[in-house]
């Protein structure tokens, strides 16, 4: 079922990208549709127990991500985006949906406590807002453009840059105090853990993706950061913190050798 499930997600960001392209309202409703079965479907493994929301293994928290930020989705970003949301909601989902699909056993890959689980999870959840944001700052740009060159068959496609940027914003003062929580918990739980509080290469990226948020959110609230830098900035926010997880699991370097 979890394939079916993940999926799903992957079937309604296609069938979106069909409907960004043709304009067809068919394949955005197919698109609601196919993300609404998956969520439904998240929803059943989770109260009939066979995910659980506090779980200790990492595919399940990446899982339990998926669908609290799927239901995120239908109440917050469709009031705003409309036949869009499921193009920026869908392949977040998906991504956090996969990693369970390999795992056979979910008592494997064990966290120590419960400070680490919300730890993950915030990080995770904060992590896949960003992304979001991310597409949606791209999807400005991209309108920014089209306005500017006067494609009027583009820009009558998607929303206007006063939606793209509301929304924008929205997430990312949604996704920042997640963010700090979870940047939070990383250094109380090395303190937990060593006796003291740690800081190496993760860390040091993390805060440089937590100061840019900071900033932007800062800039935007008391000197009217225009939606184009908005865009720009939030996509460097991404890229650092994509940076954090490369050096994380994939150059070896000193981080997280507490856990």
């Amino acid at each position: 079922m979890m394939i079916i499930i993940s999926s799903l997600f992957l079937l309604s960001f296609i069938t979106n990208i069909l409907y960004s392209i043709n304009g067809n309202l068919n394949n955005s409703k197919i698109s609601r549709i196919l993300l609404i079965f998956a969520l439904l479907g998240q929803t059943y493994l989770i109260l009939n127990g066979k995910i659980l929301i506090e779980s200790k293994t990492l595919e399940s928290n990446l899982f339990v991500s998926s669908w609290i930020v799927g239901i995120f989705s239908i109440f917050v970003l469709r009031k705003y985006i409309k036949n869009l949301y499921t193009l920026f909601i869908s392949p977040a989902c998906f991504l956090l949906s996969v990693p369970i699909i390999f795992v056979g056993n979910l008592e494997s890959n064990v966290f120590s406590n419960k400070i680490l689980i919300l730890h993950v999870m915030s990080n995770f959840i904060s992590h896949t807002l960003i992304l979001i944001a991310s597409i949606i700052a791209f999807l400005y740009i991209y309108q920014h453009k089209n306005i500017k060159m006067k494609i009027i068959n583009q820009i009558d496609k998607l929303p206007s840059l006063s939606i793209l940027e509301k929304i924008l914003f929205l997430i990312l003062c949604i996704s920042f105090p997640i963010m700090t929580l979870g940047f939070s918990l990383g250094f109380i739980l090395s303190k937990e853990q060593i006796g003291t509080y740690w800081f190496g290469s993760v860390s040091t990226i993390s805060v440089i993706s937590w100061t840019v948020f900071f900033f932007i959110i800062q800039i935007r609230a008391f000197f009217g950061l225009s939606g184009l830098k908005i865009s720009y900035y939030s996509i460097f926010g991404l890229l650092t913190i994509i940076l954090g997880y490369i050096a994380m699991y994939y150059l070896e370097l000193p981080s997280h050798t507490f856990l």
